[in-house]
């Protein structure tokens, strides 16, 4: 989202408030091409915003100007990308549809949990050379209690209803949920991805996923650890106040080099735990002096 705005003004970076929720928005994820917007709720629900007539030059509708009224700050007269006070905001209750007075845009609500969502990501693959009517726009999803992690086409509201690698998860993760995951990095339409997800648990797990038309039969689990790398289990957003433990639970990732050689992950008997693709099964320490100082992350 910042991208989307930094590219409204011309480069420069801003920040401001686009949308306003009923509920605390928990995870944000953006298709390569832009032509999907996915929003995660902490009450389990998920909103996807849908643009298959996006061109690549035109100004993005999830951040144009409205006249709807705001219901979360800002005088509601729309968003002004020249630097005043008045912010775009658009009400929006429970993940339902959005109210918009005018250039309404299309979206859908998507499945649904009964624990926070804890991150989105779509699957990189997508692509403005690709043809949005027969493109699939595949997003994972991390929740926090089992069966924690699967992934969706949210091409349309009917292509939603298919949820892939749920049961391999539940047995991956042992019926947990899961933090935080990531895909590996990919410059074309096809190929092969892989998604690494962490568990509530510590726990690492690692998913091939080729380019294919059944995903059903050809998407599976590549390497499950045996042991954790956070040794500190994550408490979950619903585990009472939040406080400086959620938050540090909250910001463990993994993250993949843009080569999508090496996969780094936070925690451990050190700052940062190294795999190489290939070698996924070994893992790689990189000491605190090299990273923080001495400083955990």
């Amino acid at each position: 989202l910042p991208e989307l705005i930094s590219n409204e003004k011309g480069g420069e970076s801003a920040t401001a408030v686009v949308k306003t929720y009923d509920d605390e928005v928990t995870a944000v994820a953006v298709s390569k091409d832009l032509k999907r917007i996915a929003i995660g709720f902490e009450n389990g629900n998920i909103l996807i915003y849908k643009y298959d007539n996006l061109e690549e030059q035109q100004e993005h509708p999830f951040l144009k100007k409205t006249s709807s009224t705001s219901t979360g700050g800002g005088g509601g007269s729309g968003f002004d990308f020249d630097g005043e006070d008045e912010f775009f905001t658009q009400s929006q209750g429970d993940g339902g549809d959005v109210d918009m007075s005018e250039d309404k845009e299309e979206s859908f609500v998507g499945p649904r949990f009964d624990t926070p969502v804890r991150h989105l990501e779509f699957d990189p693959r997508c692509s403005y050379a690709s043809n949005s009517a027969n493109q699939s726009y595949y997003l994972a999803i991390a929740t926090e209690s089992s069966p924690g992690f699967c992934i969706i086409d949210a091409s349309s509201e009917k292509s939603i209803t298919k949820r892939y690698l749920e049961k391999d998860a539940e047995r991956a993760h042992d019926c947990g949920g899961i933090r935080s995951l990531a895909y590996s990095p990919c410059s074309s339409t096809e190929g092969l991805v892989y998604l690494s997800t962490l568990g509530m648990d510590g726990r690492l797990c690692i998913w091939s996923l080729p380019t294919t038309d059944t995903p059903e039969l050809e998407w599976e689990i590549f390497l499950a650890d045996g042991h954790k790398v956070i040794e500190k289990s994550d408490l979950g957003m619903l585990g009472g106040e939040k406080s400086l433990d959620s938050a540090l639970d909250a910001s463990c990732f993994p993250s993949w080099s843009k080569d999508g050689l090496w996969l780094g992950l936070p925690g451990g008997s050190t700052d940062v735990a190294m795999r190489k693709k290939g070698e996924f099964e070994k893992q790689r320490f990189v000491n605190s002096a090299a990273v923080g100082a001495g400083k955990g992350h």
